[in-house]
C-alpha cells in the first residue's frame, strides 16, 4: 500500500535537496557569515546527512516488510525513533527556514 509511495516521496525529497544544494553552490550564495566555500560544505553536509538518514529508513522499512519485525536489520526502537525524528527535521522542517533565507538572498 502506502509504503512504496512513501519510499518514492523520500527519494523525491532527497532529489529536491540535491537540486537546492547544487543551486546554492552554482549561484555562489552564502549562508549568514559563511564564505562561499563554507556554504558549499554546509550544503553538502546537509544533503549527505539527509541521504544517510533516508537510506537507513528505506533499508529498515524494507527489511521489516520482507522479513517481518523479527528479521528487521535492527529492533532498537530508540535508534529507529531517533532516525525518524532526525529525518523529519532534515526533510520537512529545515527546508522551510532555508527557503526563506534563500528568498531573501
Amino acid at each position: 500500500g502506502h509504503t512504496l509511495g512513501f519510499f518514492g516521496m523520500q527519494i523525491a525529497l532527497c532529489l529536491i535537496a540535491l537540486t537546492n544544494t547544487l543551486y546554492v553552490i552554482e549561484t555562489k550564495r552564502t549562508f549568514g557569515k559563511c564564505t562561499i566555500a563554507g556554504t558549499a560544505i554546509l550544503g553538502w553536509l546537509y544533503f549527505l546527512i539527509l541521504l544517510f538518514l533516508t537510506a537507513f529508513k528505506m533499508t529498515w522499512g524494507s527489511s521489516v516488510l520482507m522479513y517481518g519485525e523479527e528479521g528487521a536489520i535492527t529492533d532498537n526502537d530508540t535508534l529507529t525513533s531517533t532516525v525518524d525524528t532526525l529525518w523529519m527535521i532534515f526533510a520537512a522542517f529545515l527546508p522551510v527556514p532555508l527557503s526563506f533565507w534563500e528568498a531573501k538572498g
